[in-house]
């Protein structure tokens, strides 16, 4: 009869071979940390981007229904009603990080443009005549709009104002810390 000799080995021992170490256990969370450091900025940007992506494409829509008015009415439709940006829709602005629902005025149903859900950005766009005053420079002799969107998006209390133009293609947009 043989009988094993080797003493069984105590339970703590082999606790202790399958643990993590503190050590390991600290390193992991120093990985984790780097990761999250460098995803959380790229995850911000990704949002701005996004917040911004409706302000812009809204505009182009804006644009386009502003053709399509000038061709049938043969000017454009002023939605503030004073050749001047006021009236701005939604109102109030949506604050910070939040939407509003989009309550179109009967401007606004003139124009036919009205964005798809809620807005993080106010709407409003001005139009004039040969000649009129404008809140900018614009072309003289010619029939003209000025279309802008504001918000805040990134929380700070500023907001970013976007423009798209009648004599022109390009979109304005203010300086990355908004306007004051």
């Amino acid at each position: 009869m043989t009988t094993d000799r080797r003493t069984p080995q105590p339970r703590s021992q082999d606790r202790r071979r399958a643990a993590f170490t503190l050590i390991e256990l600290m390193i992991v969370v120093g990985i984790i940390g780097i990761l999250a450091v460098l995803a959380i900025p790229a995850f911000q940007t990704y949002v701005l981007r996004s917040r911004m992506s409706e302000a812009t494409s809204f505009l182009q829509v804006i644009k386009g229904r502003q053709e399509a008015y000038r061709a049938e009415f043969g000017q454009y439709c002023d939605i503030s009603g004073a050749n001047d940006l006021v009236g701005h829709v939604p109102d109030p602005l949506p604050g910070p990080g939040e939407k509003n629902g989009w309550t179109p005025t009967p401007a606004w149903r003139q124009l036919g443009a009205q964005p798809d859900g809620f807005v993080y950005f106010q709407y409003t766009v001005a139009a004039g005549f040969p000649g009129d005053a404008a809140p900018i420079p614009v072309p003289a002799n010619e029939f003209w709009y000025i279309a802008q969107a504001q918000g805040d998006l990134d929380n700070d209390g500023t907001l970013v104002q976007v423009e798209v133009y009648s004599f022109n293609d390009d979109v304005w947009i203010s300086a990355p810390g908004g306007v004051d």
